[in-house]
This record gives structure tokens, C-alpha cells and sequence, in this order.
């Protein structure tokens, strides 16, 4: 048996040795490390055999998936360069929220080969309705393109078949990203936020943070099982457009006519607004219409619409440009207003035409009272009253369609048949069946919006109103 002086000189090595072993231990910890295992990225990262050429659908479940962010550490290629944040918190969350979605989603691999390939995921995301964990096809994304999908899928018209570098000047165009490029946010995580956009423009890739609550299961089935880490974040309202196909809405203010739906856009001129937006346009170089011009949507994008003469904002953030037209004495008194600022090119082109009309009316009454009743004049009166049959077609009208017309991207043959998809909802009710072209059913009751030669313009596209085509909708 020991004595008591060794027991106590063994107590005390044992006490020393624990405190060296505990101190040795801390000294190793790291806080950015343990900081690096709680932030969470989502991110494409490589397919199951290479980076291109690969199958449809993630095939080994890390293709498109959840992993640390310390991940980045242990690749030295991965180095990031910038931090893209969204400046509106519910656009972060839910651009985060479809990366989530699509990492959780076995119908998402990873592919960089042809855009075609690549692309496919964004337009499953279209189709879904912008919810990813509704893709039900396997698809294929890559890093950028999954992350420009995200921002897309949000309101914000961006490209997003990019590069890492082309992206991060693609988020820099929309105004709506604040952006870091010093090392305690691209070295560190420590101060990353769910929706952050992490991008390499060096070694392009890139990557979103989607999770800082703590997880450090790189898997996403971990993730995606634990619906306390999960935001209950949805898609920013703006994609959701509260305009509607085939209504008319009136300008609540002076208002860009653009080429795109955003202000990335450029401002289309005055010469390539219709004749009827002339008359309401500002501005004899740009298209700028007047307060109180009454539009009709033909297609929504996010807070866009487009009208005849191209796209205008119809709403930013809380504020509303356009009112819908319902027709009521104030509301054409302030028509009236903005129609009264640019000259009335179409008036005098009609009074023209009615000169013209009037002139041949009078030889036409010359003719009949120095001519006889014979057979030759019988035949001028039955064109003369034919002619009085033949619609002409007039912007804003409702017309009925004699026989069943294809409905055209343009006015003219040359112009190919729009898809029975493309149509609107009014439209396709009436469209022929059993096809998939677009073609209305003789009867359908179409509204003119803009003519060129013999065709017309509709909410669905161009038709041709050539005589004997449409008649007066009663």
C-alpha cells in the first residue's frame, strides 16, 4: 500500500495532468469553427459521375443538398469573393426557403453541360408554380443558375443562365442587394443571415445560406425532417400578380412605357407606341403616357404588365399605379385630361378618311341624277350596299368571329400559330379542342385592342379581321 505522502503527491500529478489535457483542449476550440458548423448553405455541387454529361435527378442525394458551411474551409477551390444580401428580409427568406425546397427534392440534380440541361430545373420551378418541392419530374440545375432561379422565383427579372461573376453584376442591376466583400463575411460565417448568397467569381460557384439555427448534420434529409428549423417563409407576394388577363386598368400616375417587365428595361420610343397610346403619350421622343390613360393587360410578370405598347409597372412595394377601369364619369373626365395633352393624330386621320368618304358620297349623287335606271347601276348599288356590310374594325370594340382563326404571335401569316397553353383562360374556353394550336371557334366574342392592316390584336394574340371574318358583337 502507498503511504500517505505519495497518495497525495499522485493526487496532485493526477489534478495537474487534467487541468494540462483541459486547457490543451480549449486552446484547439475555435468559435469560428463551431460558428462554421451551425450556419447552414444550400448549394449544386457536382453530379454523380462529373459536371457534365449527367442523368436527370440527383443520384447519390449530394448533388443539390444541405452541408455546413465549414465545408468551404475543407475546399481550398472554394474560397468565397462576395456576400450578396436581399435588402427586403421576406424576399431573404424566401429565396432561402425554395433553395430548402429544391435541396430536399430528389428530382434535382446537378448538370453544367448545355443550357438546355441546365435550364430545365428553372422552368420546372415555373411550372410548379415557383414551389420547388413540387417538382415532380427529374430535372437538372448547376450552381448559379439554381441560385438565379431563387432570386427569379421572387419578383426580381434577372438572367439567370450565369456565371458566378455574371450573376453577381445580374443582382447589382436590380438595386435590391447590398453587397460585402470583406473577410468577416467572406471568410467568416459568423456574420452570414438566412438568404445570404455566397459567390466565388475566381473559382465560380456559389452557394446560400439557409439555416443559422445550430444543425450540424451536413445531410438534408436531417435537415428537411426538422420542421422547427424549417421558416415558414413563402414566395414574396410579388410573384404573385394581383392584375388580371383582359381587364382594363387606368394610370394613377405618369408612367415609362418599357420593353421588358423591369427597369432594367430600356424606354421604348414614342414611334413604337400604337396609335391610340399616341394620344396619350407626354413625350414626342419617349413612350411616357399621361395620368388617366386607360390600358388592357395582355400578360402579367411579377408587378408588370404588359399592355399593346409594351410593359409598365403596375405596382412597387405597397404602392399601386393602376386602378381598374370600371367606367364611371370621373374616371373618363380623367381620361378625357390625359387624352387632351398629345395631338389627336388618329382624329385627323379619320377626318381624312371621312373627307374622303364624303367626296365620293357626292360624285356618287352627280352619277345617279345624270344616269339612267339600267342594269349597270343596279349592279354599283348591290357593291355600294355590300360595302355598308363590311365591318371596320375599331380599337376597344367587341367583335364576334364568323368562322374558326388561328391566333398568331403577330399580324401576319408569316407569323406562326400560338400554343391552345398560351391563351387566356376566356379563350380557351372557346378554342378548338383536340389540338394544340390556338384556334378560336366561330361565335367567340373577341375585344379589339389594336389593328394593323387585316388584323386585329386580342388578349390572346393576333387574328385576321379581314372581310367577312368578324361581324359587330351585339
Amino acid at each position: 500500500m502507498f503511504d500517505k505522502k505519495t497518495l497525495i503527491n499522485r493526487f496532485f500529478i493526477g489534478i495537474i495532468c487534467f487541468v494540462m489535457t483541459f486547457a490543451l483542449a480549449f486552446a484547439s476550440f475555435s468559435f469560428e469553427a463551431y460558428a462554421a458548423r451551425s450556419v447552414i448553405m444550400g448549394h449544386a455541387a457536382k453530379g454523380e459521375s462529373g459536371l457534365k454529361g449527367q442523368r436527370a435527378g440527383d443520384q447519390t442525394g449530394r448533388e443539390v443538398y444541405m452541408t455546413p458551411w465549414s465545408y468551404t474551409k475543407r475546399v481550398t477551390s472554394r474560397n468565397w469573393t462576395v456576400v450578396a444580401r436581399a435588402k427586403d428580409p421576406a424576399r431573404a427568406k424566401a429565396m432561402a426557403k425554395i433553395m430548402r425546397d429544391t435541396c430536399a427534392n430528389d428530382n434535382v440534380g446537378y448538370d453544367a453541360g448545355s443550357k438546355s440541361d441546365t435550364m430545365s430545373f428553372f422552368y420546372a420551378l415555373e411550372a410548379a408554380g415557383w414551389d420547388a418541392s413540387k417538382i415532380d419530374k427529374p430535372v437538372e440545375t448547376s450552381c448559379t443558375p439554381l441560385i438565379g432561379a431563387c432570386v427569379y422565383a421572387t419578383g426580381l427579372n434577372i438572367n439567370t443562365y450565369r456565371t458566378a461573376s455574371g450573376l453577381y453584376k445580374e443582382l447589382q442591376k436590380t438595386g435590391e442587394f447590398e453587397f460585402f466583400t470583406g473577410s468577416d463575411y467572406v471568410a467568416s460565417s459568423s456574420k452570414l443571415q438566412v438568404g445570404d448568397i455566397l459567390l466565388s467569381t475566381r473559382k465560380a460557384h456559389g452557394a446560400m445560406i439557409v439555416s443559422v439555427d445550430g444543425l450540424t448534420n451536413p445531410t438534408y434529409k436531417a435537415i428537411a425532417s426538422s420542421k422547427k428549423n424549417i421558416l415558414a417563409a413563402s414566395v414574396n407576394n410579388a410573384t404573385k400578380s394581383k392584375f388580371k388577363v383582359g381587364k382594363d386598368y387606368q394610370l394613377k400616375d405618369v408612367m415609362n412605357v418599357r420593353k421588358g417587365p423591369g427597369t432594367s428595361y430600356a424606354i421604348k420610343k414614342y414611334s413604337s407606341l400604337t396609335d391610340s397610346a399616341k394620344m396619350y403619350s407626354i413625350d414626342k421622343s419617349k413612350a411616357i403616357l399621361n395620368k388617366g390613360t386607360v390600358v388592357t393587360c395582355l400578360r402579367t410578370k411579377g408587378n408588370w404588365i404588359q399592355i399593346p405598347s409594351g410593359w409598365i409597372c403596375g405596382q412597387s412595394g405597397k404602392t399601386s399605379y393602376l386602378t381598374e377601369f370600371k367606367g364611371t364619369k370621373a374616371q373618363k373626365a380623367l381620361e378625357e385630361k390625359a387624352k387632351a395633352v398629345a395631338k389627336p393624330t388618329v382624329k385627323k386621320t379619320e377626318t381624312k378618311v371621312n373627307t374622303k368618304k364624303a367626296t365620293t358620297a357626292k360624285a356618287t349623287t352627280t352619277k345617279k341624277k345624270t344616269t339612267k335606271k339600267t342594269t349597270t347601276k343596279k349592279k354599283t348599288t348591290k357593291a355600294t350596299s355590300s360595302k355598308k356590310k363590311t365591318v371596320v374594325v375599331k380599337k376597344w370594340k367587341d367583335y364576334s368571329i364568323r368562322k374558326d382563326l388561328n391566333v398568331r404571335t403577330g399580324p401576319g401569316t408569316n407569323y406562326t400559330i400560338k400554343s391552345r397553353k398560351s391563351l387566356t383562360k376566356d379563350a380557351m374556353k372557346n378554342s378548338v379542342k383536340g389540338t394544340k394550336k390556338a384556334v378560336l371557334k366561330k361565335g367567340t366574342v373577341v375585344t379589339c385592342l389594336d389593328v394593323k392592316g387585316d388584323w386585329m390584336l386580342i388578349p390572346s394574340g393576333w387574328i385576321c379581321c379581314k372581310p367577312g371574318n368578324v361581324s359587330y358583337a351585339s
